[in-house]
């Protein structure tokens, strides 16, 4: 439905609109979005649609377990939490790959850790029984300096690739589908000649 969106809110939620009308909000009082502390605002960073028809989106500070969530084409909400080491979390883009799996990047925890997180619910978002998430620090080897590098954004081309953009350059995961489960699989630095 071409006339059918949601747009993510940074402090009203999310808002549901058809043919550029808002139909309507959702908030901490009507959905699994949660507020950033108690009484405060509903922050929405991104949001995408699976392949199913279900709209995930990424319910920006962690601090209740409900980083992401979901509504589902039948209306119903679920929520995920992505806590790793930490107990509080920001996110910021998301992108879902040709696989389903929701890649959502992580720029700051409390315990420094800035990652990229793959959440796979199995194409059944009420059970989480059969969920999988993985976790990415992307290290990579530029210059010799093997640092962290801090991603920023992300998105998925028309190969399937996952293209994440960070403060020391651009990094590709080759093959998203393999990712679940194994955090040992790299991103790859993408270099650029110029001049030759």
């Amino acid at each position: 439905d071409d006339g059918h969106a949601f747009l993510a809110s940074y402090g009203s939620g999310e808002l549901e609109m058809r043919n550029g009308t808002v139909i309507a909000q959702y908030k901490n009082t009507n959905s699994v979005l949660k507020t950033s502390y108690v009484g405060g605002p509903v922050l929405c960073a991104d949001g995408a649609f699976d392949a199913s028809g279900n709209y995930w989106v990424v319910n920006s500070t962690e601090t209740y377990g409900s980083l992401l969530a979901v509504r589902t084409k039948a209306g119903n909400w679920y929520s995920y939490s992505l806590l790793n080491n930490g107990t509080f979390i920001v996110a910021s883009d998301l992108t879902i790959d040709s696989y389903g799996q929701k890649w959502v990047i992580m720029p700051r925890n409390n315990n420094g850790d800035n990652c990229v997180a793959v959440y796979d619910d199995n194409g059944t978002p009420a059970n989480i029984a059969d969920d999988h998430k993985t976790f990415f620090s992307l290290p990579v080897d530029f210059q010799g300096s093997n640092e962290k590098a801090n991603p920023q954004c992300i998105t998925t081309d028309l190969d399937g690739n996952i293209w994440i953009g960070t403060d020391r350059g651009v990094v590709v995961f080759y093959s998203p589908g393999i990712v679940a489960g194994n955090s040992n699989i790299k991103a790859q630095q993408v270099l650029i000649q110029q001049d030759g």
